[in-house]
């Protein structure tokens, strides 16, 4: 979970970031179903289930969904393989919006997805318009 803040966080955002780990920590700790699926590995025969705790304490596989040419240069463990993005498979667009599909095919098309959750500076904002202007 990303929130934004420069790296290395600056000192107005310290008190906020510790609020946002903590978050985090309580979102899985109080997650719905955590019991059962860790009881649903121990059936399965999985002897010791890795949790979000003690990943690195096992040095077990760790598949990432990050681009790390897209991210802040860091350390990668050996463990941890980044995978690039990963979607869920979905049919045809001519199956799912035949109406978006000819839409579609009239010219070529970019999609540009700008996220959810960083608000863009005006500056920001231009440079983006700027860029698909030369597009």
């Amino acid at each position: 979970m990303g929130t934004g803040y420069p790296y290395p966080v600056p000192l107005r955002n310290i008190i906020q970031n510790i609020f946002v780990n903590l978050y985090v920590v309580w979102t899985i700790v109080s997650q719905q179903g955590r019991a059962a699926l860790h009881q649903g590995l121990l059936d399965r025969g999985i002897a010791e289930p890795v949790t979000f705790f003690d990943v690195y304490k096992h040095g077990a596989p760790v598949l990432v969904s990050q681009l790390m040419e897209a991210e802040y240069p860091m350390p990668v463990p050996s463990h941890v393989t980044p995978v690039g993005p990963v979607y869920k498979s979905s049919a045809s667009v001519s199956v799912v919006g035949p109406s978006l599909a000819q839409w579609l095919a009239r010219k070529p098309s970019i999609l540009i997805n700008l996220g959810s959750h960083i608000r863009y500076t005006a500056i920001q904002t231009r440079a983006i318009s700027a860029a698909i202007a030369l597009l």
